[in-house]
């Protein structure tokens, strides 16, 4: 018996629930992008701040850790600072899910804390 031995089978949508997938969309150069938004404070107590959303983002989704939706705001091409009000929300962990042409562009952990 060796660990070289050991062989584990790919994940699948169905191992990791309903609301699992695969993102096959978005590339390499794609998450860089994303990774240039600044968003601030984190913690964040009644704003939270984005900066720097240049690369084609068009939704900006705040979702809680159930996958429910809590908030969606559509954004302007020329959008590329956007103050989110956070006052409302329980605290806890988000994930803020951004779009690209309708389509999942990539995601971001915050978290609220008043």
């Amino acid at each position: 018996f060796s660990l070289e031995s050991i062989r584990y089978s790919p994940l699948t949508p169905a191992d990791v629930g309903p609301d699992g997938y695969v993102d096959t969309n978005t590339s390499t150069s794609d998450k860089s992008e994303l990774n240039k938004v600044s968003i601030y404070p984190i913690p964040t107590d009644n704003q939270l701040q984005l900066s720097q959303i240049n690369s084609g983002i068009d939704r900006v989704e705040i979702v809680n850790l159930e996958g429910k939706v809590i908030s969606s705001i559509l954004l302007s091409e020329k959008s590329s600072d956007l103050t989110i009000n956070t006052s409302e929300l329980s605290n806890g962990n988000y994930i803020l899910k951004f779009s690209k042409n309708g389509s999942y562009f990539g995601s971001r952990k915050i978290i609220v804390q008043h």
